[in-house]
């Protein structure tokens, strides 16, 4: 992942970048300016403690990759076997919608928010992670709380964006079995576009519900 600054001698006369949406441009800088400052105000605060053969560590060595880090603290107790505590923001479900197909019926998921601090070369931001869990309101069950420990890569958390100042960069989890990797999400043509749409929409929710809140 190019996170890199990049400073352009740009002018008005310059005609190659006139062409460029602006508005879009900078309205996609608002956002993630927005979404910085809501995810520094979180319902619940935890520190998340995981080990290398957790489905999170998975994650983090494919972060590492793209080059986003994320910010965690390595214990090593007598044992010798090694722990890495993570603190983790948390965030009522902010969407609940029905879901159903071939093998589910009638299912209410509700989307809730995760974000951790994290890095890319010399910027600082947030990494954002979108889980989906069962809105336990309608099964007569007890809500578990507000946690992370229940993150599962590429299958209840398959998206999620490193947020800095210069906007959101979105991704897709994936488990193949034996690790998790990411792709970007540009958004140019087809799927990609289709889901950097649909994430900047769900983004937006977050940050409304957000809003209410603060507003109620």
């Amino acid at each position: 992942m190019q996170c890199t600054n990049i400073i352009l001698g740009m002018n008005g006369e310059q005609q190659i970048f006139r062409k460029h949406d602006i508005s879009y441009i900078m309205g996609e800088l608002s956002s993630a300016s927005e979404a910085l400052t809501a995810l520094q105000k979180p319902d619940e605060e935890k520190v998340l403690s995981i080990n290398d053969k957790s489905s999170f560590y998975s994650a983090i060595e494919a972060l590492d990759k793209k080059g986003i880090r994320i910010s965690r603290d390595i214990y090593i107790p007598r044992s010798g076997k090694k722990t890495f505590n993570i603190r983790t923001l948390l965030f009522s479900p902010h969407e609940t919608c029905e879901y159903s197909d071939d093998n589910i019926q009638g299912v209410e998921v509700s989307t809730s928010a995760v974000a951790v601090e994290a890095e890319c070369d010399t910027s600082s931001g947030m990494l954002l992670l979108f889980k989906l869990s069962p809105n336990m309101k309608h099964t007569g069950d007890e809500p578990s709380g507000l946690t992370a420990e229940d993150l599962v890569f590429g299958h209840n958390c398959l998206y999620g964006g490193f947020i800095n100042e210069k906007g959101v960069q979105w991704m897709r989890f994936f488990d193949s079995g034996k690790r998790v990797a990411i792709t970007e999400i540009t958004e140019h043509i087809g799927k990609d576009k289709e889901d950097k749409e649909e994430l900047n929409l769900e983004l937006a929710k977050f940050l409304d519900s957000r809003t209410d809140e603060a507003e109620s």
